[in-house]
């Protein structure tokens, strides 16, 4: 038999509790929202909205449609400013229907309460209500599902029949999370079990069916903005606008609405390297949602089901789905997939207190002072916790993206023909979005601009840029064309003058040069002459940089943007240093920086890199050892195994630079590598092991090399 938790402690009507979980959430979010562009993909997402265009897959249409709408109606400072906000909004709605979902779970308003804001209040979560993204939207719409359908569960519970306005209502929320995440069809799953037992005659009729399926038709209909803006966005058909896809044809339609261009990230990291995966999640798991939540969740999966029956089903659902789907998705940003399991979390461990007053009996003195004690336990940690995550998370004076695009596109003087922004040090985007949105949404400039992103990340996109190609052919052949790519980007940057944020070497061999101005790089035919650099000039440039990334790391060390963006310029300065044969000068400058981030990893990398150079590489592969102990993100270890096995490899040391390339390679990546490769069969043959060493220089025979 199924009790409703009951205690004193539920004095508070459902209707103020309601209002607080949305009001508290939104009243303490809003002050942290950032006041302009950030790093990541909110200048992509921006520039979709302004041009009414068509974002990275699955397009988000829902997404930019709304905020388009909502910069009309509130048109605050910026465009920017006017999308921040809304996710905090969406946020705000989010913990509303949150609290109706967990209130219909275990029927007792403080706990749904202090739940909602147990989850809202994340770092994670309250990150990404602080800027554009489309997260927050994805949270409130599948929240809003969740609630209407547990509301229905209830009302069959009690002999209702249900109305058909109300199945077509759920059908249209339900089917735009679908348009506005297709993964979410999946976590829909999950609803199935609330009318699983319940009276056929109260639901399973054709007026609420017919309803239910209309509404859900209906919502489709949000995909045609991607077919319809790809046929008529002259800017993006110009080939003019950065575009991450140009849904024309139906299998063009279906790569971009199924995520095509990231399913390489799915299962990314080979057996080797899960172990190391799975150490990841669980960092990034424990660091979220507090240690009560934690523990009660635990109870719901051992006592919580009892009391909770099927209800429940939903919320652990939403907890394996995404936690088992997204465990070895390899992405940078794979912690914002683990948002929806952060909800099945927080009804489990509603369900958890359910169930401990259910076995206690909550009628009874026993169980009413238990549910107290746990209750103030969990306030408690809120109110600890709360100020912590404030400031981890506050942007509320975070201009670092809007000031790096000012002084890169001033670094350009009079404009070029072509911008071409690429990247080796650290994430293309967080470079390549801030540039594009000033560039093409505040400027409102009809200079053609050319945005590429880093070498070995979205390049489908690129290749179909130069290639014409489609998306389908794109995926057939990246890798044959990739290592193509190289000479065709140097090649085209020279001859059209453009500017190129990237790291030097591979422009090298492919016979162009990098002239660095801290903030942008040209690269150009010639090699740059050190010598003729005036000494104050470079000196105040140095200075500008250390500032640069002072002003960032007191700013904002914990966002990973923000934080590999800190010593962007700097690490362009070292690279020119070391290109041209001035090691030492490249040493003192990762030196100066590492004062400020002693454990960058970037600048560890490039530290290894200088010291090899210098004729040390034992003491290189040290500094890596050291480094890669404390380090658990997958993203991370890939180009530290790399350094590490060529330091290995050069100080004689084939086993250990073995070990290293193999854990770099055990991250599903196209077959780039040619040195490390070469090495690494170099490796396998001075130990005899002549079958290893082909199989390592396989994926390059593949590609028809030498």
């Amino acid at each position: 038999m199924q009790r409703p938790l009951t205690t004193n402690l539920a004095a508070v009507s459902c209707p103020v509790c309601g209002a607080l979980s949305s009001l508290g959430v939104l009243a303490v979010v809003v002050w942290t929202v950032a006041p302009s562009i950030t790093f990541g993909d909110a200048g992509e997402l921006l520039s979709a909205v302004g041009q009414r265009g068509i974002a990275h897959a699955p397009g988000y249409p829902l997404w930019v449609l709304l905020t388009w709408g909502w910069s009309q109606v509130v048109p605050l400072a910026s465009l920017a400013a006017s999308a921040n906000l809304l996710s905090a909004i969406w946020l705000g709605f989010a913990g509303l229907f949150l609290f109706i979902s967990l209130r219909e779970l275990v029927r007792h308003d403080v706990t749904a309460l202090l739940l909602t804001w147990a989850f809202c209040l994340t770092p994670v979560v309250w990150d990404q209500a602080t800027l554009t993204e489309v997260y927050t939207l994805d949270i409130a719409l599948l929240t809003a599902g969740l609630a209407g359908a547990l509301r229905m569960r209830r009302g069959l519970e009690a002999g209702q029949a249900v109305r058909w306005w109300w199945a077509l209502g759920l059908g249209l929320l339900l089917g735009l999370a679908v348009t506005h995440r297709p993964f979410n069809a999946l976590l829909q799953l999950g609803l199935l079990p609330l009318f699983i037992g319940q009276p056929r005659r109260l639901w399973l009729r054709w007026s609420v069916l017919g309803a239910f399926v209309g509404g859900y038709l209906l919502s489709q209909l949000v995909w045609l903005h991607l077919p319809l803006r790809a046929g008529a966005w002259p800017h993006l058909d110009q080939g003019a606008a950065y575009c991450w896809a140009k849904p024309k044809t139906w299998a063009d339609f279906k790569f971009t609405i199924s995520a095509g261009p990231y399913r390489r990230f799915m299962w990314g990291a080979q057996p080797p390297l899960w172990g190391t995966m799975l150490r990841g999640d669980w960092h990034r798991l424990a660091a979220e949602l507090s240690l009560p939540v934690w523990a009660l969740a635990l109870g719901g999966y051992v006592v919580g089901w009892r009391p909770a029956g099927t209800r429940l089903a939903p919320f652990a659902w939403l907890a394996v789905a995404s936690l088992g789907f997204f465990w070895n998705y390899t992405a940078m940003d794979q912690e914002v997939f683990f948002i929806p399991a952060y909800l099945g979390i927080v009804g489990l461990a509603g369900a958890g207190l359910h169930g401990i007053a259910f076995l206690l009996g909550d009628a009874q003195e026993r169980g009413r002072k238990a549910v107290a004690i746990i209750l103030s336990v969990l306030l408690a940690w809120l109110l600890a916790e709360t100020p912590r995550t404030y400031r981890e998370v506050d942007r509320s004076t975070e201009w670092m993206a809007a000031y790096y695009a000012d002084r890169a596109i001033a670094a350009l003087g009079n404009p070029a023909t072509d911008l071409i922004c690429g990247d080796e040090h650290v994430v293309g985007d967080h470079r390549i979005f801030p540039l594009y949105y000033c560039r093409n949404v505040e400027q409102s400039t009809e200079q053609r601009v050319w945005l590429a992103p880093e070498l070995d990340d979205n390049s489908y996109r690129y290749v179909q840029e130069w290639m014409g190609a489609s998306q389908e052919e794109v995926e057939g052949s990246f890798q044959q064309v990739f290592l193509e790519r190289e000479r065709h980007l140097a090649s085209l940057a020279v001859r059209a003058g453009g500017v190129f944020s990237a790291g030097a070497r591979w422009y090298e061999a492919a016979g162009a040069h990098l002239e660095t101005r801290g903030w942008v790089s040209q690269v150009t035919a010639h090699p740059v002459n050190l010598a003729e650099d005036d000494p104050a000039t470079y000196e105040a440039l140095v200075r500008e940089c250390l500032a640069w990334a002072r002003w960032c790391m007191a700013e904002h060390p914990t966002d990973r943007g923000v934080r590999e963006m800190a010593m962007a310029p700097l690490l362009e300065l070292s690279d020119e240093r070391l290109l041209y044969g001035d090691p030492w000068g490249a040493f003192g400058l990762i030196t100066l920086g590492r004062e400020i981030a002693p454990h960058h990893d970037r600048l560890v990398i490039q530290e290894s890199r200088i010291r090899r150079a210098l004729g040390q590489p034992e003491s290189a592969a040290r500094l890596l050892e050291r480094h890669r102990r404390r380090v658990w993100d997958i993203t991370v270890l890939v180009p530290l195994n790399k350094a590490l096995g060529n330091a290995l490899y050069e100080a004689g040391d084939a086993r250990g630079a073995i070990e290293a390339f193999e854990q770099a390679f055990a991250f599903r990546v196209p077959p780039t590598e040619k040195e490390e490769r070469l090495r690494l069969a170099e490796c396998y043959r001075s130990l005899g092991q002549d079958e290893r060493a082909e199989a390592a220089l396989k994926p390059l025979r593949d590609l028809g090399l030498p």
